[in-house]
């Protein structure tokens, strides 16, 4: 595999005081591939190599999400826009575009270097000398499975059709590699796996982290039980396994650390301190990317950053919004009077074309990750949320007619986020849309809605609205739900490297 070839052949290396706190720090120097894991301090070096790879910025702050998103029915392209992910909005990508390259290569550099970490694992276990070394091993290990497992559902969930049981042996996945290097130093081409056997590795590597992750605690920037049992039910989610992703979901909302539950909804009538005053903890959340909701966070600082996702739809030029990107008027229209989502995601401004309209600010910049350096509106992103876990029970609950427990679900993340909200009583006929719409208000922008609608085989249709460029293509785009470009296409360089063994998905 060509790409392969191209990712580099050094790893970032850093000696860390701890094993906890190896991800508050920065790599600084890299060795040779052949001298990158021989012992214990080595492996956590690669380790932090790995880490490091997150904050490419065509992943989790860049294009993975905002290219998804402004592909879907949550976004309008405004007057005055940059075309940037264009071809996205339009809906008119193709298989050389540098966006697909970016991502489908940034998760295989994950992969890649995770797949390095497993090959020498073995000799580093030879190394170790005691029980508790043995335990630090297990440890990273368990690491470095969810991360693979975390890139390789990325890509099947964006350059793979949606999962049915009845066809996933015949439908394409992704190709899967689990060693580094295979056969004298040499990469090894390998086609597209089946749908199934995808996401059989994804599993795979999850439940054997499940048997390996030990650390328990929320707002955490390593990989705790939590967040193994979180990816586990978005994965079941996508799989249409609703009895394992509802068991998968309440290991995370019931998780206990003695007698104290470990995650709790961000609220809308708790307040707490930050550096700028006293805040509402759910706005802090998304201001200081810090609240015990947050299961796994991928972590910033000032010096050490990722992507901006906040840049691109507010736009500030002097000291005035320019936005490439608005909000869907219906999206905005759903939200109750009282929802303190409203208010945490959009502000009413008058933009620098001159028109009012709410622009999206729910990535206004960390003032402690930009601090000095300036305002480049960086926030860490939130990877994995408790939100997100009662509404996959709650969608779980529906589809198995369960329907006073997705209510029961719905109501209690509807009190933590709308004020003075009482109960939900949706019947079974109306449920799923509301969990559908409930959904598109609490993980805006966090780069679910365009798989969401893909699964869903739900089409959409756009409406002109104020602000907005005007056009066939733009803001009266019309989308059928079993529309294949859903599927992002595979990068033309890696069919063409793969000399046919990879086949490009259907348009």
């Amino acid at each position: 595999m060509k790409l392969f070839n191209i990712i580099l052949l050094f790893f970032t290396l850093l000696m860390c005081s701890s094993c906890e706190d190896f991800l508050t720090e920065i790599p600084e120097t890299a060795v040779p591939e052949q001298e990158a894991m021989t012992n214990l301090d080595a492996a956590e070096e690669v380790l932090v190599g790995i880490y490091s790879c997150l904050k490419n910025t065509s992943l989790y702050s860049g294009a993975l999400i905002q290219a998804t998103e402004i592909q879907s029915d949550l976004l309008y392209a405004a007057i005055g826009y940059t075309n940037q992910f264009g071809s996205f909005y339009r809906w008119e990508t193709n298989a050389n575009d540098d966006v697909l390259l970016n991502v489908y290569a940034g998760l295989y550099q994950i992969i890649a270097r995770c797949n390095f970490f497993m090959d020498h694992a073995e000799e580093v276990r030879a190394t170790l000398r005691n029980e508790n070394e043995r335990k630090t091993m297990d440890k990273f290990e368990g690491d470095v499975r969810f991360l693979r497992a975390l890139a390789y559902s990325d890509l099947i969930r964006t350059f793979c059709e949606p999962y049915d049981s009845l066809t996933a042996s015949d439908k394409l996945g992704v190709p899967i590699y689990l060693h580094y290097r295979e056969g004298n130093g040499s990469s090894v081409k390998k086609p597209r796996a089946t749908l199934k056997d995808s996401y059989a590795q994804v599993l795979t590597d999850l439940r054997k982290a499940d048997s390996l992750v030990t650390r328990v605690g929320s707002d955490a920037v390593y990989i705790t039980e939590g967040a193994v049992d979180a990816l586990l039910a978005r994965v079941y989610l996508y799989m249409n396994d609703w009895e394992k992703a509802i068991e998968a979901s309440t290991n995370v909302i019931e998780a206990k650390s003695g007698s104290y539950t470990v995650y709790s909804l961000a609220d809308v009538n708790n307040y707490v301190s930050t550096s700028s005053g006293v805040m509402n903890e759910y706005k802090a959340m998304w201001t200081y990317d810090t609240a015990d909701e947050i299961i796994w966070k991928i972590y910033f600082t000032t010096t050490d950053r990722g992507g901006a996702l906040g840049s691109l739809f507010m736009g500030i030029t002097g000291g005035m919004y320019n936005p490439s990107y608005l909000p869907a008027k219906w999206l905005i229209d759903a939200y109750d009077g009282y929802d303190l989502r409203y208010t945490t995601f959009f502000s009413l401004v008058n933009t620098m074309q001159g028109f009012d309209t709410e622009v999206i600010v729910k990535y206004p910049g960390n003032p402690e990750i930009d601090g000095s350096a300036g305002t480049y509106y960086t926030n860490m992103p939130k990877v994995l949320r408790l939100s997100e876990m009662y509404l996959i029970r709650a969608e779980a609950y529906a589809m198995l007619g369960e329907t006073n427990k997705a209510n029961k679900d719905l109501t209690t993340l509807r009190k933590a986020r709308i004020q003075g909200y009482g109960t939900s009583t949706h019947p079974q006929g109306i449920l799923l849309d509301a969990i559908k719409e409930e959904r598109a208000k609490e993980l805006f922008l966090e780069g679910f809605r365009l798989a969401d609608l893909k699964r869903w085989g739900k089409g959409f249709k756009r409406q002109p609205q104020t602000g907005t460029i005007t056009g066939e293509n733009y803001s009266s785009l019309k989308v059928e739900g079993n529309d294949k470009r859903y599927t992002w296409l595979i990068p033309q360089h890696e069919v063409t490297a793969s000399g046919g063994l990879i086949i490009q998905n259907e348009r």
